[in-house]
């Protein structure tokens, strides 16, 4: 009797502990989930975008009120909009700051079921900081104008002079001398005569313009208290219209000068991303080889609009630019073309070559494009498709890759071409001429453009090769080893 009580206790005692630890495992089962590492290192980094933020709102802050402590910029544009700008960085500076302690309050909370809410918010934080670095960016160049236009008020006696002799000089132009130049080329050479006149038929309203541009300076000068900005912008206004200027004389000098001899600019290399040479910065550059009778007289760079960059992508190793002797750049031919093409059927150059037959001198001029619409029948020169121009010793082109020879129907497929203003890369299927042709890249393989080039395409080699191999593993994927082999599983019953 005592035996069988003692077990029923030990029983009820089991039966105990076994609830109580079914208890605990029931309230540790519906416990809340915490929030995952993921949305943990989510949350830390939005919370640390939102400093950097307040970091860069208070640089700005500074950078700002630093240039409008000078009164005599108080009305300027630039700070208007700078001023703009800097109170949109602060609302948004501001509801940053508040996503961000709302993510503080959800990651104390440690709740699975606010990791959306967390990602939510961590996404507009994002998009907050993306929007904030193009205002950034405005800020800067703002600040940076407003930085130069100080110098007005510190150089103001300078550029006070500097506004007058340019306004002398450009009163000046053109000089006497440079137009008797300009009289002599016209009386032996009358077509290029005239489009060098007509470089300055607009001397008389440059000479107007600089005139009311003088006395806008001098009329910002009288005020009480002085106008800086203003003088100063159109001190600016009148140096630039000096240089453009002096620069048409210059190209009228070196027009008169290369009038009696064949001139090429040929594109030898390209740099396609930001460069700067000292002071000078630009984000494309071309580097042009000046070709004077056949000799290379200089190669620099120079910098480009993107625009041209991109114009002249396919035209490494062609000529830019050809003038014969006896014309003007007005005259030349400026679509891009193989080196010597523009010579094929001038005098000294070359002979016409007919098969079974003597080499003949064709004596011809070129025709002009924009006036023939085909070729005249003694710029062809034997009318036979055997016909082959050869190139006099020293006036192929060699060094840039130029040919030796020319076939009349290439010829005729170039002179087509130009007639266009097409650039032409050769005849037949087959690219031959300018980027990535096979007659032209062993020239230039060794330029900056080339091994930009070799290096896009290795990578997007490389690219290919890698998404080969993720197909092929996703392919695998829907294989199982049955044997010795494989065979694919399409799914459904014994198959």
């Amino acid at each position: 009797m005592g035996a069988a009580r003692g077990g029923r206790r030990w029983l009820w005692a089991v039966v105990l502990i076994a609830s109580a630890m079914a208890a605990v495992v029931v309230v540790w089962l519906l416990r809340p989930a915490k929030l995952s590492g993921l949305v943990r290192a989510r949350a830390s980094h939005a919370r640390s975008s939102v400093a950097r933020i307040e970091r860069a709102l208070a640089h700005d802050r500074t950078r700002v009120q630093g240039v409008a402590k000078h009164r005599f910029l108080a009305a300027e544009p630039e700070l208007a909009e700078a001023r703009a700008l800097l109170d949109k960085q602060t609302a948004a500076a501001t509801r940053a700051r508040s996503l961000g302690a709302s993510i503080g309050r959800l990651l104390e909370r440690d709740r699975a079921e606010d990791g959306p809410e967390i990602d939510i918010a961590a996404n507009q934080i994002r998009a907050i900081a993306a929007g904030g670095i193009g205002r950034a960016q405005r800020i800067n160049a703002l600040v940076v104008r407003l930085s130069q236009l100080l110098r007005y008020r510190d150089q103001a006696p300078a550029l006070r002079k500097q506004a007058s002799d340019d306004a002398a000089a450009i009163a000046a132009q053109p000089p006497p001398a440079l137009l008797a130049a300009v009289g002599a080329v016209r009386k032996r050479n009358a077509a290029a005569g005239e489009h060098l006149e007509a470089r300055f038929a607009g001397a008389a309203k440059e000479h107007a313009r600089a005139k009311a541009i003088a006395a806008r300076v001098e009329a910002a000068w009288a005020k009480k208290p002085v106008a800086y900005v203003a003088a100063g912008r159109a001190a600016d206004a009148l140096h630039a219209l000096r240089q453009q200027v002096d620069q048409r004389a210059a190209r009228a000098r070196q027009s008169i000068a290369d009038l009696d001899h064949d001139v090429d600019r040929i594109l030898v290399d390209m740099r396609p991303k930001r460069h700067c040479d000292g002071s000078v910065c630009s984000s494309h550059q071309h580097k042009v080889t000046v070709v004077r009778d056949g000799r290379v007289v200089s190669s620099s760079w120079v910098g480009i609009e993107a625009t041209t960059y991109d114009a002249h992508r396919s035209s490494l190793g062609l000529v830019l630019s050809s003038k014969p002797r006896g014309y003007v750049d007005e005259q030349a031919n400026h679509v891009p073309h193989p080196p010597g093409y523009n010579y094929v059927g001038r005098t000294g150059y070359g002979v016409w070559h007919v098969a079974s037959a003597d080499p003949v001198e064709r004596p011809t001029k070129p025709p002009e494009p924009k006036k023939m619409p085909a070729i005249a029948a003694k710029q062809r020169g034997p009318t036979t498709v055997a016909a082959t121009w050869i190139f006099a010793r020293g006036r192929s082109f060699e060094q840039f890759c130029g040919p030796k020879r020319v076939r009349q129907d290439d010829y005729q497929a170039y002179h087509d071409a130009i007639y266009e203003k097409k650039p032409y890369f050769g005849n037949g299927q087959r690219k031959r001429y300018g980027t990535g042709g096979w007659i032209t890249m062993p020239c230039f393989n060794k330029s900056e453009y080339a091994v930009f080039l070799a290096a896009v395409a290795a990578r997007r080699a490389a690219a290919a090769a890698a998404a080969a191999r993720r197909y092929r593993g996703y392919r695998r994927t829907g294989r199982r080893r049955s044997g010795f082999g494989y065979r694919r599983s399409y799914g459904g019953y014994g198959k």
